[in-house]
């Protein structure tokens, strides 16, 4: 876990040295063997990992490591799924896989893929009013499918999940009163 989260701090500033770390955590944990937790902290560090390719321009690399994710999902029959827990493996490689289009120019897949997970993380009953996680993830989701909205013209669509985006920092700003995570979320949420 250290190494993911390692990776993902690293991924945006150093993505080399990113990508390095995800390597060496995915060759330690081979070593551990192929139990269910195994494969599921595999999907996290391809997923991560596919974010460093990226920048180093090297998205064949990167698709082809959201592919083995989706597979490893696959076979733990966590993907194909009715629906999508937040926050998930699945979650978060659904969303690899849509960045990765949105980062290759084809907004029209990053879309579709993004519709996709809203509506199978929707089918299972997110709770974004008691649970901060589910409210930062949700919100995520919504930045994320509002800015290709925007990108691709469709201009309503992207206004309504800013609102949605909005309202939901002003609940829990109004429900957790001067907290500093929530506070910078709601600042985010107010930008256009």
């Amino acid at each position: 876990m250290a190494g993911r989260e390692l990776g993902d701090i690293l991924r945006d500033r150093d993505p080399a040295r990113a990508l390095a770390v995800y390597d060496h955590t995915l060759s330690r944990l081979r070593e551990v063997g192929a139990s269910s937790k195994a494969r599921r902290e595999q999907v996290w560090l391809l997923t991560g990992s596919s974010y460093a390719l990226r920048r180093l321009h090297r998205p064949g690399e990167s698709v082809r490591r959201i592919e083995t994710a989706l597979a490893i999902l696959r076979t733990l029959h966590a993907y194909p799924a009715t629906c999508v827990e937040l926050g998930d493996e699945t979650d978060y490689a659904l969303r690899a896989l849509a960045d990765h289009y949105a980062d290759t120019g084809d907004t029209a897949g990053a879309i579709r893929t993004y519709e996709e997970l809203r509506e199978k993380v929707n089918a299972s009953h997110p709770r974004p009013l008691t649970d901060l996680r589910h409210a930062n993830n949700l919100s995520l989701l919504y930045g994320d499918l509002g800015n290709l909205y925007a990108r691709a013209g469709r201009l309503a669509k992207a206004s309504v999940l800013r609102q949605k985006r909005l309202d939901l920092w002003q609940y829990w700003d109004g429900k957790l009163p001067d907290n500093v995570f929530i506070r910078r979320r709601l600042s985010i949420a107010r930008m256009p």
